[in-house]
């Protein structure tokens, strides 16, 4: 069983991690940083502890409202900014990509679909992340979630 801690209130999520625990991988497929924007549904430092604890993965957002506290259109430098937090906060192994790029209304100007991908990935290659490391980014932890491998 997977708990996805996604698009549900803080005091929702605390539930969660306190029935869950570290029993199943606790996921949070698309949100951002609290500390960085303190949108509701962004997950706390303390969160994202919760979730590396049980294996889980925390896929970064690619949503405005939730990467930026203010209305701005430098999406992909708050995507870096993001999995820059995350890595810093619980490490690389428990980070992912979380677009939720199915139906949002407001698609990061310089990020608007898969297609651009490869601009994260050059980027992330730019701000030092070695291959290995962008590919677990891509894929691979939520692989390793997923899969419990």
């Amino acid at each position: 069983m997977m708990v996805d801690a996604s698009h549900r209130i803080p005091s929702a999520r605390a539930r969660v991690y306190d029935i869950v625990g570290k029993r199943a991988a606790i996921l949070a497929f698309h949100v951002g940083a609290h500390e960085i924007n303190p949108y509701p549904y962004n997950s706390k430092d303390w969160e994202m502890i919760q979730i590396a604890d049980s294996g889980g993965l925390i896929g970064v957002i690619f949503m405005n409202c939730w990467l930026m506290p203010r209305e701005s259109h430098r999406g992909l430098n708050f995507i870096i900014h993001m999995i820059d937090h995350i890595v810093n906060v619980v490490g690389l192994d428990y980070v992912g990509i979380g677009s939720d790029s199915d139906g949002f209304t407001d698609p990061l100007d310089d990020l608007k679909g898969a297609s651009q991908l490869p601009h994260l990935t050059q980027r992330l290659l730019a701000e030092g992340y070695s291959p290995v490391d962008i590919q677990k980014i891509s894929g691979g932890n939520a692989r390793h979630a997923l899969m419990d491998d």
